[in-house]
C-alpha cells in the first residue's frame, strides 16, 4: 500500500511540475529526450539473427541444455531483438516489444535486468504514443533504480506529451463550444 501511495504522490508532484512549466513557459524535459530509433533493416536483422540463434540452440538440445554459451547467445539475441522492436518507428513493432517484455516466460538471463525490462517497455509505449503507459513503465524502472536518469527523462517526456495532448483536447473542446454558441446565436437572430 505504501508503494502505491508513494507512486501516486510522485505522479501528482510530477503533474504539478509539468503544469507549472506550461504556465510559466519554462522548458519541459520533452525537448531534451532523444531516443535512438531502429529502422526496418535493423529490426529485420535483429529478428532474423534471433531466429537463427534460437534454431541453432534448439538443434543442440535446447537453450537450457546446450550449455551456458548457447543460452547466453539466445538471451543476448533476444535482448537485441526487443531493443530494436522497442526503438522502431513502426507501432506494430513497439506493440510486439511490449508483448515480449510483459511475457514472464521470456527469459533474458544476464542480458537484461528488471530495470532495463521496465525501461524498454516505457520506450515501446512512448514510441507508440501511449504516454500514460509509458509514464507508468518509467515509474516501474525508477522504482527498481531511483538513479536511472533515462527513466526519469522518459517519464518527464511522457508527462509533457500527456499535458500537450490535454491542452490540445481542451482547445478543441473550446473551439467546438464557440462554434456551437455562434451557430445558436445565428439561428436565434434569424428568428
Amino acid at each position: 500500500i505504501d508503494t502505491h501511495h508513494t507512486r501516486a504522490m510522485n505522479i501528482l508532484r510530477d503533474a504539478a511540475k509539468t503544469i507549472e512549466c506550461a504556465i510559466t513557459g519554462e522548458p519541459v524535459a520533452e525537448d531534451a529526450l532523444t531516443l535512438p530509433t531502429a529502422d526496418l533493416a535493423l529490426v529485420s536483422h535483429a529478428i532474423a539473427e534471433y531466429g537463427r540463434i534460437l534454431c541453432a540452440s534448439q538443434s543442440l538440445g535446447g537453450a537450457g541444455d546446450a550449455g551456458d554459451a548457447s543460452a547466453t547467445e539466445v538471451h543476448d539475441a533476444r535482448f537485441k531483438m526487443v531493443w530494436a522492436l522497442a526503438h522502431a518507428t513502426n507501432v506494430k513493432h513497439n506493440e510486439r516489444a511490449v508483448q515480449i517484455l510483459e511475457d514472464k516466460s521470456m527469459e533474458f538471463g544476464e542480458s537484461m535486468n528488471a530495470r532495463d525490462r521496465a525501461y524498454l517497455r516505457a520506450v515501446a509505449y512512448y514510441n507508440s504514443q501511449d504516454y500514460d503507459k509509458a509514464r507508468e513503465a518509467a515509474y516501474d524502472a525508477i522504482g527498481i533504480d531511483a538513479e536511472c536518469r533515462q527513466a526519469h527523462a522518459l517519464r518527464q517526456a511522457a508527462e509533457a506529451a500527456l499535458m500537450r495532448d490535454g491542452m490540445v483536447g481542451v482547445g478543441l473542446l473550446s473551439a467546438a463550444a464557440l462554434a456551437t454558441g455562434a451557430a445558436l446565436l445565428a439561428s436565434a437572430s434569424k428568428r
